[in-house]
């Protein structure tokens, strides 16, 4: 009974967690909300270990830790905070 009650307090945890993290990206030392800006075209997943970001379909993302994860369409935030592009994924010529 102790497992079925702590499964269900983790899936609503995990629930409540993700609904409303896409639209803002944090800092790793705050976990506040910094960036709300949601106009930009494109989607980025941002490390905030490695200090880098990724697009959505990126395989390097497979290997990184969940709560290391953050969303972002904010690419003007990324770049004034010297964020690194994936060398895989984003094409920097």
């Amino acid at each position: 009974m102790k497992r079925i009650s702590l499964f269900i307090c983790l899936v609503f945890c995990a629930l409540l967690f993700s609904c409303g993290k896409s639209d803002y990206t944090v800092t790793a030392e705050s976990k506040e909300p910094i960036s709300t800006n949601t106009t930009g075209d494109t989607l980025y997943i941002v490390n905030i270990s490695t200090r880098s970001y990724h697009l959505p379909s990126c395989y390097i993302l497979n290997n990184t830790k969940e709560e290391n994860k953050r969303e972002t369409y904010d690419i003007e935030f990324l770049t004034e905070r010297e964020y690194t592009p994936c060398k895989i994924c984003i094409d920097n010529d």
